[in-house]
């Protein structure tokens, strides 16, 4: 192996090593915000669960997400936020265009 591959190599093991330790971060707080959630006074708060489903959107976990944001709605039928994010992830899974998905996007940040 020459000696510029080699860096590489070193170079993303150790960024594969910071994104496992940013990932662990991460799980730490959702975990907290979980446990948050179920102390009686934050039962069915909708700020704490669309808080949970943003950071699992930021993490690319659909299924973790859209349950969240599911959950909200559960509790607040009149969230813009959890109501567009369900429509988008149902609009991806039914092979909506692209351009569509960012009009709804933008009708997200419009009505929010």
């Amino acid at each position: 192996m020459n000696a510029d591959l080699q860096s590489l190599t070193k170079q993303m093991s150790g960024m594969a090593s910071k994104m496992d330790q940013h990932r662990a971060a991460v799980d730490s707080e959702v975990s907290t915000l979980k446990k948050e959630l179920e102390a009686p006074a934050n039962q069915g708060s909708t700020m704490l669960l669309l808080g949970v489903a943003r950071i699992y959107e930021a993490l690319n976990d659909t299924v973790n997400s859209v349950n969240y944001y599911k959950e909200a709605l559960q509790y607040d039928s009149s969230s813009v936020e959890a109501i567009a994010e369900v429509v988008r992830e149902n609009a991806v899974a039914a092979g909506v265009s692209p351009s569509l998905l960012g009009l709804l996007h933008g009708a997200k940040l419009w009505l929010a």
